[in-house]
């Protein structure tokens, strides 16, 4: 691409981004990205964690991999003992798992444990396991409206919402194309207000190398052995039934197994990965403000999304300030500051490109 193409992307990219939607705060988003970013997290940040969150969680099967994602952590390094967590399993109602159809029965047993627990709770989070395939999207708003309404109710506390699990191994093609719909629903939702969001859905279909694979199920079986072959990454087969924090238990008893991981190999991995996730989404909602993270945090927020390539088009072209760290703004990798740079992380940030490659 010459010079004259790229200024002139570069100032269609501006005039759309600071009209429209993508201008909007983006949230803090545990992704993929967080995985990798959760050897970032300062030890005080860890520490505060442990002592100041406690935090009620609803949850079926699927949601306890957070709960197992943290024992590993913390049998491999005892400084990650968890945070105090109230974890109550979901009783299926009217056999309905949680958010079937737009229900939201869960939000009354979330009222109640609030109400009975005011000095006790200051984040809650809810994991959404296959009832995200059965909603269409106004359903989905429904579900959406009901955790605003929880915010605006109890300022007081941090929601924490979370996308769906992907598939199971057995499951369709029409429900795989359902959740990935409504996980897109669900983090458009939180760029556009603002939330904390666990987005198991990227955790579960992102390989090693960034690629997504809508393939992917909820327990990595299309990609955890090629991904346990690169040097980086430690695959523990379980998960230590050692640990006996209250963390760690609900109505089904002791989470001595990464839920739903049929590779016997590798299946710890996804229970892993989240638990990395979840540290570094903990640290945020703590009130850590991560400086050099991420390649591609070029305004130093702590995530990477439409806020970045803003940034760099406005330090281009208008003046605005530099990035704070020039490494991570080289996203391209090509030992220069420009308009391919942004252009680089709009393509990342709409799904439609690679990740950032900083050197």
């Amino acid at each position: 691409m010459n010079n004259y193409r790229l200024i002139s992307t570069g100032l269609i990219l501006l005039s759309l981004m600071l009209a429209g939607e993508a201008a909007r705060s983006q949230g803090v988003i545990a992704d993929h990205n967080a995985v990798w970013a959760f050897d970032a997290v300062p030890d005080n940040w860890i520490d505060s964690v442990a002592k100041n969150i406690r935090m009620y969680y609803l949850h079926q099967s699927h949601g306890s991999q957070i709960m197992q994602g943290m024992a590993i952590i913390n049998a491999e390094d005892d400084k990650y003992y968890p945070h105090r967590m109230a974890a109550e399993w979901w009783l299926y109602p009217n056999g309905l798992e949680i958010g079937d159809n737009g229900d939201t029965t869960w939000a009354r047993q979330i009222r109640r444990y609030l109400d009975t627990n005011k000095v006790n709770c200051n984040l809650v989070s809810m994991s959404w396991c296959g009832g995200a395939y059965t909603c269409d999207s106004l359903e989905t708003v429904a579900f959406l409206t009901a955790w605003r309404h929880l915010e605006e109710d109890y300022p007081y506390v941090k929601f924490v919402y979370q996308t769906s699990r992907l598939t199971r191994i057995d499951w369709t093609d029409d429900v795989r194309q359902a959740i990935l719909r409504t996980n897109e629903q669900i983090r458009q939702w939180c760029r556009d207000n603002n939330c904390y969001l666990m987005d198991y859905g990227a955790i579960e279909g992102h390989r090693a190398d960034g690629s997504f694979d809508p393939m992917a199920t909820d327990s990595c079986t299309t990609w955890c052995e090629d991904y346990c072959q690169l040097p980086v990454s430690d695959c523990p087969p379980c998960v230590p039934d050692t640990f006996d924090g209250i963390w760690n238990r609900s109505e089904m008893g002791p989470t001595d197994y990464c839920a739903h991981a049929e590779n016997d190999v590798y299946g710890g991995l996804v229970c892993y990965r989240k638990g990395k996730a979840w540290w570094w989404l903990m640290a945020r909602a703590a009130g850590w403000n991560p400086g050099q993270t991420l390649c591609g945090d070029a305004n130093n927020d702590g995530t990477v999304n439409v806020g970045d390539p803003i940034f760099l088009i406005n330090n281009i072209f208008k003046t605005g300030p530099p990035p704070i760290y020039p490494d991570m703004a080289d996203v391209n990798n090509d030992s220069e500051i420009n308009v391919g740079d942004a252009v680089y992380l709009v393509n990342y940030v709409f799904k439609t490109g690679n990740p950032p490659h900083c050197q």
